[in-house]
């Protein structure tokens, strides 16, 4: 998701707002070459224990791209930044990936 908020502020020529996330970027991780801070740190984490909480968590993940309020592409497995297809079909991805469902 927040690729592609970046993406689309490059695609807008909005170097004001990419100036503003890039200085919210902490230290430790602009040395890791990270570039843009999109979202706030949360703090509503939860231990996943059951094989029924990953799945719930990865289709919500996955699914999340094409929900009403995104609707980034019309299809979950179109979404280029998704481990769906990896979880779906077994499609390699661009980073490497291990099966917890």
């Amino acid at each position: 998701m927040a690729y592609e908020i970046v993406e689309r502020l490059e695609k807008l020529g909005r170097k004001d707002l990419l100036k503003l996330m890039s200085d919210s970027v902490n230290p430790s991780e602009r040395e890791r070459n990270k570039k843009h801070e999109v979202f706030e740190d949360s703090f509503d984490c939860k231990e996943i224990i059951t094989e029924k909480f990953v799945r719930q968590k990865l289709n919500y993940i996955h699914k999340n791209p094409v929900s009403g309020k995104w609707k980034l592409v019309e299809h979950y497995l179109d979404y280029k930044y998704s481990s769906a297809g990896f979880y779906d079909s077994g499609e390699k991805a661009n980073c490497k990936l291990y099966n917890y469902a």
